[in-house]
């Protein structure tokens, strides 16, 4: 699977807006929380893949690079 840009943004905004509604979060605390997470499962994770998710976390926290980060892991982009 073969994502865009685009794709990643809709697919981030899709996510942002789902968990500050499951979560009674705005979309900026839910952007937050998304990344916090990613930091957690960077800390379960060996080092060499860990060194990725650094990429998108000491970036700002760009959510669409961590996700675009965890579908290349997961195999689906």
């Amino acid at each position: 699977m073969n994502l865009s840009a685009a794709d990643i943004s809709k697919m981030t905004d899709q996510l942002v807006k789902a968990v500050a509604q499951k979560a009674g979060l705005t979309e900026d605390q839910s952007r937050k929380a998304i990344v916090a997470a990613f930091e957690v499962l960077k800390e379960q994770l060996p080092a060499s893949v860990a060194a990725d998710v650094d990429t998108f976390v000491t970036g700002g926290g760009d959510v669409d690079g961590a996700l675009q980060w965890f579908l290349g892991l997961v195999g689906k982009k």
